[in-house]
């Protein structure tokens, strides 16, 4: 778990920060499952949902208290090569720092779960993974991924397969696997499906890895 009593009072503020985003994006999640009887089994088409109809979205931003942040979907991550390194899935570009700095931003990776072994590799290869080996940058040390659950499955028993899964992929650097956070705790919001795993980049800097899993099974079309 974070130990927010160690950290200096900026690191503190971008904790705080980055985990309204994230309890205000599980807000929208939550006017996708009232607004979509049914949703795409596509990884991207709920991603653009979430981002043309809510993050994108004036009128949600203003409810939301989301209008100091930047929303991209599909954001170009380019290497000192000049190739791209990636494409991250959602790109929080945060006001007035990037005024600033134009690397303050926060990454947040999105993929389907299942229950099945084949998209949980694909959970830590293709989107933990991607943070520790600087694919993905994580500038304030804190980055997010959010599982689509497309099936009706035991989540916390499949973060558990996740966790085990993990050291198949030794350059996910883990110093904590997926363990219960449930930091979206209010009048407005409960949310008990989130959890956190804190990592090490490959230039030994610490990530900690916010996971959402927001279940949406019992709206994807057969």
């Amino acid at each position: 778990m974070l130990e927010i009593d160690n950290f200096e009072p900026a690191e503190v503020t971008y904790v705080k920060t980055f985990e309204f985003i994230l309890t205000q994006m599980t807000r929208c999640y939550y006017k996708m499952l009232e607004k979509y009887p049914e949703i795409e089994n596509h990884e991207e088409v709920i991603r653009n949902r979430l981002w043309k109809d809510f993050l994108n979205s004036n009128e949600i931003k203003a409810e939301l208290a989301l209008k100091f942040y930047f929303f991209i979907a599909e954001g170009m991550e380019v290497g000192d090569d000049y190739k791209e390194k990636g494409w991250t899935d959602i790109k929080v570009i945060l006001y007035p720092d990037a005024l600033e700095d134009t690397n303050a931003y926060f990454v947040i990776e999105c993929k389907r779960l299942d229950g099945n072994a084949t998209l949980n590799k694909k959970y830590v290869e293709n989107g933990i993974q991607r943070f520790s080996t600087i694919q993905y940058p994580s500038y304030f040390g804190l980055s997010g991924m959010i599982g689509f659950v497309i099936r009706t499955i035991d989540i916390d028993s499949n973060c558990n397969d996740i966790n085990k899964i993990m050291p198949l992929y030794p350059e996910t650097a883990c110093l904590q696997p997926l363990t219960k956070y449930p930091f979206i705790q209010s009048e407005i919001l409960t949310f008990d499906s989130s959890y956190l795993s804190q990592h090490k980049d490959k230039n030994n800097n610490p990530i900690d890895l916010y996971h959402l899993m927001w279940d949406f099974s019992s709206h994807i079309k057969t």
